[in-house]
């Protein structure tokens, strides 16, 4: 992507042996390219299935390939620090779909304007803590997502997530 200007991130390999920190090597995820925000500012504007259908290529270059090189560059660290991680560089997997589910809802805009990741421990995405990432072209946004079992239900994690806790919910 030479000639590009990028997204930079800060990813960083932590050693625990020596408390070193490194950047990730040359062929790793270096960012996300221009046309990712591009995409996402286009798609904000114009989230029509006709612009998406036109718009198939950057699509696949500018959403996909950056976010798939991102979950295995950060996933492969990640396992460094919890190896029970699970990153997965597939659609559905770590990276969201970018088709909302509008069935029930009053905002019928088909496309999320933003590319959401994430990471989590256990067999089941969902049932146990995370990491999330999402881009979007207000914000580079990341939040560890901690769900404990016994307390795992929609509402309570709503709401932990919103920071309204339930009146009743204590510190």
């Amino acid at each position: 992507m030479t000639g590009t200007k990028m997204i930079r991130l800060s990813i960083l390999a932590h050693d625990r042996a020596t408390g070193d920190c490194t950047l990730p090597a040359k062929e790793d995820f270096t960012g996300f390219p221009d046309g990712t925000l591009k995409f996402l500012r286009g798609l904000r504007k114009n989230n029509t299935k006709t612009w998406f259908d036109a718009h198939r290529s950057d699509y696949d270059n500018f959403y996909v390939a950056p976010a798939k090189s991102f979950v295995e560059a950060i996933g492969v660290r990640l396992k460094r620090i919890a190896p029970a991680i699970v990153a997965e560089p597939i659609i559905n997997g770590s990276i969201f779909r970018i088709n909302r589910n509008v069935r029930f809802s009053n905002d019928k805009r088909p496309y999320k304007d933003h590319l959401d990741v994430s990471f989590w421990e256990g067999e089941k995405k969902g049932s146990s803590s995370a990491l999330f990432f999402r881009v979007s072209p207000m914000a580079f946004t990341s939040a560890p997502v901690i769900i404990p079992a016994s307390i795992c239900s929609t509402l309570f994690v709503t709401r932990l997530l919103t920071r309204r806790p339930a009146k009743n919910w204590r510190r």
